[in-house]
């Protein structure tokens, strides 16, 4: 794969993880719909559908629902889509259940990493947001901006 696919699935994985948990949460982040994507985008449909049905079903009880954070199946689906199209383009003929696989068990540690650093990323926001509701106390609003804009 050139950078440029490589950018254009990471951009599509980012837009993904805030469909996610923050913008529209119409379930275009789950797993069977985020690999067929990346499928398409890679031009490898069936590695996206393999792979996908696989993780819909792997994850398929795991809702964010709450406080309650399951393991980030986004990223595993996205990562084993792109890599079983990746080793179909380098193979030359079509993905095939074999490539699936590998891609799935090189993807599937990716979700619990991806919860982790969802973790990090949320305790880093509650210390912006402590410091926001701070800053709202003493009447400083220029400062809560920039809060908000760190977080």
């Amino acid at each position: 794969m050139d950078a440029k696919t490589i950018a254009l699935i990471g951009v599509w994985g980012g837009l993904l993880a805030l469909e996610r948990r923050a913008f529209l949460q119409a379930m275009f982040s789950r797993p069977l719909v985020a690999a067929i994507g990346t499928g398409l985008l890679l031009d490898d449909v069936p590695s996206g559908v393999g792979c996908g049905l696989v993780l819909e079903l792997f994850f398929l009880g795991g809702a964010s629902l709450g406080g309650r954070h399951p393991d980030h199946e986004l990223v595993a689906a996205v990562a084993a889509s792109a890599s079983a199209a990746a080793a179909a383009r380098v193979s030359g003929g079509p993905s095939t259940p074999a490539m699936w696989a590998v891609g799935l068990m090189l993807a599937l540690p990716l979700a619990r990493i991806g919860r982790w650093v969802e973790h990090r990323l949320d305790a880093r926001a509650m210390r912006y947001q402590g410091r926001a509701v701070a800053f709202t106390d003493s009447g400083s609003f220029r400062r809560v901006a920039r809060q908000n804009l760190r977080a």
